[in-house]
């Protein structure tokens, strides 16, 4: 907006007289208060709450299911690979503590990896997104 008296440029947001020659302006834009806003007090985080609990479940429930994945995935994978390479050594008991000890290592690290991979993929692709603030 221009000066009425001097012309110079007056930046109408925040000044309503002319910094150079002093004038108060007349037509200035009239500044009405915005009704249609909601209040502050509508803002409330209950959305964000429920969101985080979905959220959240939803890594348990994730994590659950690659935990039981994992861990049957490496089972199987594991004993297809002792059936295929390993000999019988002609010691029933051997071969059976073997074979316990192969299962037990295979189920365990597979429900870690699969606990920390299903947690990852919750945590990256979450369900409710948006702030949480």
């Amino acid at each position: 907006m221009k000066c009425q008296s001097c012309s110079a440029n007056i930046d109408y947001r925040f000044l309503t007289n002319c910094s150079y020659c002093g004038t108060e302006q007349a037509n200035l834009l009239p500044v009405h208060p915005i009704t249609d806003m909601p209040t502050i007090e509508s803002f409330e985080n209950r959305p964000a709450l429920a969101k985080r609990l979905t959220n959240l479940i939803y890594i348990f429930v994730s994590s659950l299911a690659a935990m039981i994945s994992g861990a049957v995935v490496l089972y199987f994978g594991a004993a297809i690979t002792c059936i295929a390479f390993l000999s019988s050594s002609g010691n029933p008991g051997a071969d059976c503590a073997r074979g316990s000890a192969i299962a037990f290592l295979s189920i365990v690290s597979g429900g870690f990896l699969g606990t920390v991979g299903g947690c990852v993929f919750a945590m990256k692709n979450p369900l409710c997104k948006g702030s949480c603030k």
